[in-house]
């Protein structure tokens, strides 16, 4: 892989973390990116497929998967890192005066709440596995989603406490992202899904959640009889009506509305890690305002 592609396999997860809103894009699904589908991103059976990858297949990964620069020695930062106890998560909040905060950061205990289960003393492989094969949920989709999100994956340090805190941009939402809580209300957010730990776990179960559809809230976000509905034309935030042809390809909008800024990424991705020969990177560049694979 070119140096310049591989750069922009990064700057395609940053924009995607950071970004307050995405740009417009010329797609129609007519007219599609060649060799994509955007009404099936991936198929039910590989996205429920928990028992892919074992813990040390997924070591293997992350030591493949690390920069590209000889020097930082090719691995990720997530191999060696072990869950904490407590992390310190990182925040932004509306001021007084209307204005966003400056960063804040608060002690987050790494524990489910929903289960009482501690998260920390386990390798982020280890936590990732043990979760997907609770959950039911292939731990490539995982770690393609905390790539597409953080670029944890290709980074080999960690770049920065808001990116370490949100590896997943899991409950790092819109009016988080835009400065739209109190101070309270955006602490609150950072204690209850902040961490490496929790972004794992949590995540991982709102997948398996959203696929079921077995949530009793009736909003969107909790995919309340998903299997009834998921073939239904939805537009997404760039522009483009979907009609999904499987619940894995509707989850994925669900947790990020977008096509080219978003699940185009997720598809070549994961297909360029785990599809055809398994754990082989592949690049996603910018072409007359699309992203594609090279």
């Amino acid at each position: 892989m070119q140096q310049s592609a591989r750069w922009f396999v990064w700057l395609v997860g940053a924009l995607l973390f950071f970004a307050q809103a995405a740009p417009t894009l010329a797609y129609s699904v007519s007219d599609p990116a060649p060799d994509f589908d955007p009404e099936n991103l991936i198929s039910d059976a590989d996205f429920r497929s928990s028992g892919a990858y074992s813990v040390a297949e997924v070591e293997q990964f992350l030591g493949k998967q690390g920069p590209w620069s000889s020097r930082d020695g090719g691995v990720s930062w997530l191999l060696n890192y072990d869950i904490q106890e407590s992390q310190q998560v990182a925040y932004k909040f509306r001021t007084t005066s209307g204005t966003c905060s400056d960063w804040n950061y608060v002690s987050v205990p790494q524990r489910n709440d929903a289960t009482n289960e501690q998260l920390h003393n386990r390798s982020v492989a280890q936590l990732l596995v043990d979760e997907s094969v609770s959950h039911g949920i292939n731990p490539g989709v995982v770690l393609t989603l905390i790539q597409r999100e953080s670029s944890a994956i290709t980074d080999a340090t960690i770049p920065n406490q808001v990116r370490e805190g949100w590896i997943l941009g899991y409950g790092y939402n819109e009016r988080l992202a835009a400065c739209d809580y109190t101070e309270a209300e955006a602490r609150q957010q950072a204690i209850d899904f902040g961490g490496v730990g929790q972004q794992i776990a949590y995540a991982t179960a709102w997948l398996q959640r959203c696929f079921d559809g077995t949530n009793a809230s009736p909003t969107p976000w909790a995919c309340r009889g998903l299997s009834s509905w998921y073939g239904d034309p939805f537009p997404t935030y760039d522009g483009a009506t979907i009609a999904a042809k499987n619940r894995a390809t509707r989850v994925l909008y669900v947790y990020t509305p977008r096509v080219y800024n978003g699940n185009y990424v997720f598809s070549k991705q994961f297909e360029g890690w785990f599809g055809t020969g398994g754990f082989q990177p592949d690049a996603v560049v910018l072409v007359n305002g699309a992203y594609q694979a090279v």
